[in-house]
């Protein structure tokens, strides 16, 4: 199956949308019409995040970080507040599920072995994250606050040296107060602006949503669309983002490798992109320049998930995102195109390109490999079937 000349006519086919995007955004201006709000919200992830939703890249970030996975009702309930032992189960996936060695004995006298995240409260005991509470409990049912959150914010990033201010940048918190550092901590990190009339209102719950914005935020490296320069401004490595999505539905996330600064093509090293899904790119340390669009913030790829055995549109690093296996989809629907590749890197480069196809109408299927890359387009989800 492998082919270079499917590869020149189908490996960029996101190029082509990307421009096809284009043009569907004049006729949109000219017709003065739009997709409507049911379409825009039958693209989202979770059917009561639309893509017009104030924190859909944040929620976003976090499913495709496997932080969560919503209910199974279909919905991720971004108002609902969170407790304590759930946002000890959100920092442990999103630190990559450790492998945690469990007491005989709970560290906790109101967290039971039974408990459903009883391995997740324990690492965050061990990791110093949470100490619980002087009478000896977690109180893992308790709606965790603001303050809370700081604290465990600033416990997970390895407690780093900051000095707080000597007058505090929220009229509702002194510098006597008990979080005062971690909470300050968390402003000049850019993890939190507090509210509009200038409060952080430490003791109020958090939503399930603003526990997106916090982590999304703490994580990200650019989070803004422009050219960077290599070595200053972003470092050479790998890095994962998410496409941002927009009430119209036309969320495409593209990126160049550039060896100059302008717009020219000859400059490009480069370039990919995704309609739907992860993205992923690695930056070397002999490009100059980085470009990016249409994307949430880049964060550096890590191992998430290596024993998931499903997967959508998108990118994937095999060993990180998923296991390797053979995978079915049921194909591209209608006319539509089913389009997926194998590469052995992701800097977008011919290549790279092990094995691909492009296929009308019917079933795909593929065998993929520890260390490989994987992309796929409108073939629907992908799920592991053997070795």
């Amino acid at each position: 199956m492998s082919n270079i000349n499917l590869s020149l006519r189908t490996k960029r086919v996101h190029t082509v949308v990307a421009l096809a995007t284009v043009f569907a955004l004049a006729i949109i201006a000219a017709l003065g019409s739009a997709p409507s709000a049911s379409a825009a919200t039958s693209d989202a992830q979770f059917k009561d995040v639309p893509l017009d939703a104030k924190f859909y890249t944040e929620i976003a970030w976090l499913a495709d970080q496997q932080v969560t996975t919503g209910y199974s009702d279909g919905g991720f309930h971004p108002s609902q507040s969170v407790t304590r032992e759930a946002f000890a189960a959100f920092l442990y996936r999103l630190a990559g599920k450790p492998s945690v060695s469990l007491p005989s004995r709970s560290p906790f006298k109101d967290v039971s072995k039974s408990d459903q995240f009883y391995k997740e409260i324990v690492w965050l005991s061990k990791e110093g994250i949470s100490t619980g509470y002087s009478n000896g409990t977690f109180k893992p049912g308790d709606k965790i606050t603001r303050e809370a959150i700081a604290a465990f914010l600033y416990r997970f990033n390895g407690t780093p040296s900051f000095k707080a201010p000597s007058k505090s940048p929220f009229k509702d918190m002194k510098t006597s107060s008990k979080f005062y550092k971690e909470v300050t901590w968390l402003a000049k990190s850019g993890m939190t602006t507090g509210y509009s009339d200038g409060t952080f209102r430490p003791k109020i719950n958090v939503s399930r949503e603003a526990i997106a914005a916090f982590l999304y935020r703490g994580d990200t490296i650019l989070d803004r669309d422009g050219t960077y320069k290599v070595g200053s401004d972003i470092k050479a490595g790998t890095y994962t983002a998410v496409t941002a999505g927009d009430k119209w539905g036309f969320d495409y996330c593209t990126y160049q490798r550039r060896s100059t600064s302008g717009t020219e093509f000859d400059g490009i090293l480069g370039i990919d992109g995704v309609t739907h899904g992860r993205i992923i790119v690695t930056i070397l340390p002999t490009d100059k320049y980085f470009k990016i669009s249409g994307c949430s913030g880049l964060t550096s790829l890590r191992k998430i998930s290596p024993d998931a055995t499903s997967m959508g549109d998108g990118m994937h690093a095999v060993g990180y995102h998923m296991k390797a296996g053979t995978y079915e989809a049921p194909g591209a629907k209608g006319s539509d195109l089913c389009y997926w590749s194998k590469t052995s890197a992701f800097t977008a480069e011919y290549r790279t390109i092990i094995d691909n196809e492009a296929i009308e109408g019917k079933p795909a299927r593929v065998k993929v490999s520890a260390g490989q890359g994987f992309e796929s387009y409108q073939c629907g989800t992908w799920k592991r079937v053997g070795n």
